[in-house]
């Protein structure tokens, strides 16, 4: 941690003389990220959730300086991804929901970022089922969904149909918790169909 403190003073004291150095700002971002997964692992969840804010700041620059950039693209989702999980999982509900609303990059249909976008919406989703919200808990997960397919439809492969899966049986989670135990058999029925056509790594052991 001491180490990771020192890069980030030392990119921070270069950053303050040279401001428009994109490249040395997703250094820091990227040290902010190692700082802040440490103090998770820690347990100080307080200071970790301050650093991640400070990481998807700029990441949300990085982006807003050439949103075109993929480099950028996937830093703005991972960060984003990283606090607003941290917040959920704290209670924080609409601060990660804020949090989820700065990726949204409609209009770019490369599957990786499809993919991204799908991990966007399904940790939407799980917030909004952590809190409660079973109505918008849907519309998010049917988001992924929507996001997974176009993925598919751009050279996606068994990890977007992984998690297309994973999207359903949450839904039948949400059937599930609103008695409705007929659909939420009817799909989970489709996902283990679904997942034993799948070529998933198998356990060495």
């Amino acid at each position: 941690l001491a180490a990771y403190r020192e890069a980030e003073r030392a990119a921070s004291l270069t950053l303050a003389e040279t401001p428009n150095d994109w490249l040395l700002r997703s250094i820091l971002g990227t040290i902010l990220s190692n700082i802040g997964e440490l103090l998770q692992r820690r347990g100080d969840l307080v200071r970790s959730t301050e650093v991640y804010r400070e990481a998807a700041t700029i990441a949300r620059e990085l982006h807003a300086s050439d949103p075109s950039n993929l480099t950028w693209v996937v830093g703005l989702v991972t960060r984003s991804l990283q606090l607003s999980r941290l917040l959920d999982h704290g209670g924080a509900y609409d601060e990660a929901l804020t949090v989820l609303a700065a990726p949204l990059l409609a209009g770019m249909l490369a599957a990786a970022v499809r993919r991204a976008m799908a991990a966007i919406e399904v940790a939407e989703a799980d917030v909004h089922f952590h809190r409660g919200d079973d109505v918008a808990a849907q519309q998010a997960y049917e988001r992924a969904l929507e996001q997974i397919a176009t993925a598919l439809e751009v050279g996606g492969d068994d990890r977007d149909r992984f998690e297309r899966a994973m999207a359903e049986a949450s839904l039948a989670d949400i059937d599930r918790r609103r008695g409705d135990f007929t659909r939420a058999l009817a799909r989970t029925d489709q996902v283990l169909a679904a997942l034993a056509l799948l070529k998933l790594p198998r356990d060495p052991s």
